[in-house]
């Protein structure tokens, strides 16, 4: 969203030879996207509660520590 406000989908168009596409991008579904997962990163719903998310890790060496850590960090990391 930032790179269309920056005006990136002109310039792509013009680097490209691109003359059939659309002047603007129809962005109204990715923004509603973003949107929610901004709420959802605020950890709060509309109504100001707040929100658990439950991740699953599936594996086949589930039963080791450190199998998984980096998908584990990662997830510590992020949140």
């Amino acid at each position: 969203l930032i790179l269309v406000k920056e005006d990136i989908h002109t310039i792509l168009k013009k680097r490209l030879g691109l003359d059939d596409m659309f002047p603007t991008p129809d962005l109204i579904k990715w923004e509603t996207l973003a949107h929610s997962l901004d709420r959802l990163q605020e950890n709060k719903d509309v109504q100001g509660s707040i929100q658990q998310v439950s991740i699953a890790i599936v594996g086949k060496y589930n039963g080791l520590s450190d199998s998984y850590l980096s998908v584990t960090k990662a997830l510590t990391h992020s949140a």
